[in-house]
């Protein structure tokens, strides 16, 4: 190999690098893949000042990209003798200028999507619940969540969306979801980048964000119709039945009163100290009509989709009947 094309080389080697921590994947070690990339690469960031590639035998030509928009390829042919300079501080400037408003964009596109931002909403309200994001001494993150061995449809949605591994907990009927590769973690920071409101899970994502230089969002005030409160009861919310006064509750338990206050102007109820053992607070809705117009008008377009949605649609026809407390749907309804 001549000076030339080890010279040229070691200039490709360079942007394939930055390329890679750019785009999060691995790139092929044929160099005359990274075109491939190149599609790819416009969707996140539209102008793209200089590029500099050759082929795997280091032979053929090379070729610079000045100034692409989106759509567009323009190419200058250049012989193997010509040498661009690509350095490596100057491409990596460009890429971290464009790499917050990229985030940004390929976030709203996801959000457009109706069905995409509820799915997004519920999961951050799991998170908030049972969810824990970790970053270890030596820099290794992770993601997990629990949820009841009744519930592994739900984890298999979520391994589905985001790759990871589900683990069965020992001497407990539980599954733990686990997530550590690099591209799932990102994928799944930017799906609830600014819907996380636990302080403290926020707190550790945030730990993660540094990481991966992502940008922590801030939530905007919880809204009515929202999954948040959907996610938010799958994971620590219950349904349950006061077989002394003949009352269904639905309620959720949180150690922070700052998730649970604004339910209350939202879904109506109250929030009441759990127990002096616990240490934890607790939204309860709790009068007939409020339960009502939850199951109407929230729980009809936000369902849960653990097995307490079968408690749900169980507590109409609980009042329409009205059962004696030895009656089989009061056994449904306490399962």
């Amino acid at each position: 190999m001549s000076r030339k094309e080890k010279r040229l080389f070691c200039s490709i080697f360079t942007v394939k690098s930055s390329l890679e921590q750019y785009l999060n994947i691995t790139l092929n070690t044929s160099y005359k893949i990274i075109s491939l990339y190149l599609e790819r690469l416009f969707l996140h960031a539209p102008q793209l000042i200089c590029y500099t590639a050759i082929d795997a035998n280091f032979k053929a030509s090379a070729f610079q990209l000045c100034s692409i928009e989106v759509g567009e390829t323009e190419f200058t042919d250049y012989s193997a003798d010509t040498y661009i300079d690509t350095s490596p501080i100057s491409l990596h400037a460009i890429l971290r200028k464009q790499k917050k408003d990229s985030i940004e964009s390929v976030r709203a596109v996801k959000r457009e999507n109706p069905s995409c931002l509820a799915f997004n909403e519920w999961l951050a309200g799991v998170i908030d619940g049972d969810g824990y994001f970790n970053l270890s001494k030596k820099g290794i993150a992770r993601f997990t969540v629990v949820m009841d061995i009744r519930d592994k449809e739900v984890l298999y949605e979520i391994k589905h969306k985001f790759g990871g591994s589900i683990y069965t907990i020992s001497n407990a009927n539980a599954l733990r979801y686990q997530l550590s590769g690099k591209k799932g973690l990102i994928t799944l920071i930017n799906a609830v980048n600014g819907l996380i409101r636990n302080p403290t899970r926020m707190l550790q994502m945030n730990k993660l964000c540094v990481k991966y230089e992502i940008e922590l969002l801030y939530p905007k005030p919880l809204t009515y119709n929202n999954g948040w409160f959907s996610g938010f009861m799958d994971s620590d919310g219950s349904i349950y039945l006061n077989q002394i006064s003949g009352q269904v509750f639905i309620s959720a338990t949180q150690k922070n009163r700052y998730l649970l206050e604004p339910l209350i102007k939202l879904y109506s109820g109250r929030v009441d100290i759990n127990s002096p053992k616990t240490e934890a607070f607790k939204y309860i809705i709790y009068r007939k009509q409020e339960v009502f117009n939850m199951v109407d008008n929230y729980f009809s377009k936000y369902p849960l989709k653990s097995k307490k949605q079968k408690r749900i649609n169980l507590i109409k026809e609980f009042f329409l009947k009205r059962p004696s407390l030895k009656d089989k749907d009061i056994l449904k309804l306490k399962e």
